[in-house]
């Protein structure tokens, strides 16, 4: 995915901004390839996180976000400048599929992960994948 000029600016202003009031230090980014597919599955506690990781990875990230997070013109506008994509959990996340530049054929595991109804599987593989990357010494 190639990164935009809003992606870019939005990202700098983010980096600096975070950095000024946060002093974030990252680890593991050296595991994120430079190209080719990726899931990040960040296990996040705060509205802020994915702002972390979108100004600590060294490429484009596009994630899916609740559709509740679109309302109100400015965070629309930001949202959409990070690359981030709706999802209507209640209609179990396929419509963000429609949205996406590429669509992978292994769409219907996607759906099966996003859906409202299964919040076990998402939370264990994240803590899974979490402890295996970012816990080594």
């Amino acid at each position: 995915m190639e990164e935009s000029r809003d992606y870019r600016r939005t990202r700098q202003t983010l980096g600096r901004a975070l950095q000024l009031c946060f002093r974030p230090r990252y680890r593991g980014r050296e595991h994120v390839p430079v190209d080719g597919p990726v899931i990040i599955a960040a296990n996040h506690l705060s509205h802020i996180d994915p702002a972390f990781i979108m100004t600590a990875t060294p490429r484009p990230i596009t994630y899916l976000s609740k559709q509740e997070h679109f309302e109100g013109r400015l965070r629309r506008a930001l949202f959409s400048r990070m690359g981030v994509i709706p999802v209507d959990r209640d209609m179990g996340g396929s419509d963000a599929l429609a949205l996406s530049p590429e669509i992978d054929p292994r769409h219907a595991l996607v759906d099966w992960m996003v859906e409202k109804d299964n919040p076990f599987f998402a939370h264990t593989l994240v803590n899974r994948y979490w402890k295996h990357f970012f816990t080594r010494g």
